[in-house]
């Protein structure tokens, strides 16, 4: 038997049963089509080797051909679906802080975001609030109402004895005296029609005390002209004769 034979014979034993039919190994970004080594489209990426071209998976995309790995979403962007070219921004209203975001989160209460592609939302600022979750903006207090803070969901009416007119207030101002706002949420106060000692900021006019012509009510009435603001004279009682 030639020696040719002999040394060809012993090398096909040696390498094992034959792999005759078996996919070639494609290098990354390749796979086998049945006739040879093609890359992969774009959505797709390639491990290499004997194993097809795979859709990259959600958050993740492949813009390029025969492309080994596909790349993480950026910050403020994000893919829902698998097999992607591409990463969309995300909408007004919404922020992503990671990579690789299959979805955007919504604004929380008290902020919001007006544009697109954002990597966080913005607090409102004091005497602005936002009630709603992916708010585009805040909207300002109501007049009669206030914030004092930022990241508002809600504006607080104004108290018993203050009052704002203004739009977007983050206060409410004191009535002044001889007027008075008797409810809350009040844009103005009221002159009371009384003298204005007699104004109570917060209920209006208060009521006179009694007459009374005892000692006990001459002394209650004397307290309540002290109070206003009145001058009060003081007679010694006249002596009793006996």
């Amino acid at each position: 038997m030639p020696r040719a034979f002999l040394l060809a014979l012993a090398l096909l034993l040696s390498n094992g049963p034959s792999q005759a039919g078996a996919p070639p190994s494609c290098p990354p970004g390749q796979a086998f089509d049945g006739a040879s080594c093609v890359a992969c489209a774009v959505g797709e990426y390639g491990p290499g080797g004997a194993s097809p071209c795979l859709a990259c998976a959600p958050g993740t995309y492949s813009a390029t051909t025969g492309a080994a790995s596909c790349l993480l979403c950026s910050p403020g962007r994000f893919q829902a679906a698998a097999g992607a070219s591409f990463c969309m921004d995300c909408p007004v209203g919404r922020f992503s802080d990671t990579a690789g975001a299959v979805e955007c989160t919504s604004c929380d209460l008290g902020t919001f975001q007006a544009v697109t592609g954002s990597t966080s939302c913005n607090d409102c600022p004091a005497g602005f609030f936002a009630d709603v979750k992916a708010a585009t903006a805040c909207a300002p207090c109501a007049a009669g109402t206030f914030t004092d803070v930022t990241a508002s969901a809600s504006c607080t009416p104004c108290a018993p004895g203050t009052a704002t007119a203004v739009v977007g207030s983050i206060a409410c101002n004191a009535c002044a005296a001889g007027t008075f706002a008797a409810g809350v949420g009040a844009t103005s106060c009221d002159a009371c029609a009384c003298a204005e000692a007699s104004c109570d900021p917060t209920s209006g006019c208060v009521s006179a005390p009694v007459a009374d012509s005892s000692d006990t009510g001459r002394l209650v009435l004397a307290l309540a002209l002290l109070a206003a603001g009145a001058t009060v004279l003081v007679l010694r009682p006249a002596a009793v004769r006996r």
